[in-house]
């Protein structure tokens, strides 16, 4: 059996998509460069390729931060300063809390698949974009891109040392048409879709590339109760 600490923190400030990386980067530099997993790079030069264990993201227009295993005990880091303030560029954050979440959530298979959102999903790098672009039906476009969704399920359970105990699937079932997005001044490809698999995801837990920045936020598709005439 795997558990994983889960902590979502809001606050009251407002935030914008695009502010998202500007965020990360005063905590970072709050908390100290020396505190890697708030950044995830290196000291000396390059970048931990590993499953960001702190996010930073936007809910609701408010600034969000998502901790989980080890960035659950690491945000201490940030709790610890006297002044939670942040500059951002040409403006402030107080960070005050306005929501705070923790929850210990078992890993595990559903009985039955569960349905779920992905927001602005990067699901491809620069290699398999291009084995994408190649791919002329539709239908072999969504089957590709169940793959790598998949792929990307199972590195995040390895970043918890899960070990997913049977072969699954997840089925696309609503797509988006593909959408531009700049990270860094980088032009990526991105997805809204609609998914269902039996791995029970947390929600706003993030998927594909860049999640430390809020890409690849996954949402639990609530079931539609029936309403009687």
């Amino acid at each position: 059996m795997t558990k994983i600490k889960f902590l979502k923190i809001q606050f009251t400030d407002t935030l914008q998509p695009w502010e998202i990386p500007a965020f990360r980067g005063a905590v970072a530099e709050k908390v100290g460069q020396e505190h890697h997993w708030f950044h995830n790079h290196q000291q000396q030069a390059g970048y931990f390729y590993r499953y960001p264990k702190i996010q930073y993201k936007c809910a609701g227009h408010h600034p969000m931060m998502l901790c989980l295993h080890e960035g659950v005990e690491e945000i201490h880091k940030l709790f610890e300063e006297a002044d939670w303030s942040l500059h951002l560029r040409k403006r402030d954050l107080e960070m005050r809390i306005h929501r705070l979440d923790l929850h210990e959530f078992e890993m595990k298979l559903l009985e039955q698949p569960q349905s779920y959102h992905i927001h602005r999903w990067i699901a491809l790098n620069e290699k398999n974009y291009d084995e994408y672009q190649q791919i002329t039906r539709l239908t072999d476009k969504i089957t590709f891109l169940e793959g790598k969704l998949a792929a990307q399920i199972i590195n995040f359970a390895k970043s918890i040392a899960w070990q997913i105990p049977q072969r699954f699937e997840v089925h696309i079932k609503e797509l988006s048409s593909p959408h531009w997005v700049k990270v860094k001044d980088t032009r990526m490809m991105a997805f809204d879709a609609c998914f269902a698999t039996k791995i029970f995801l947390p929600d706003y837990l993030g998927l594909g590339r860049k999640v430390s920045v809020g890409y690849g936020v996954v949402r639990r598709e609530k079931s539609k109760k029936s309403t009687s005439i």
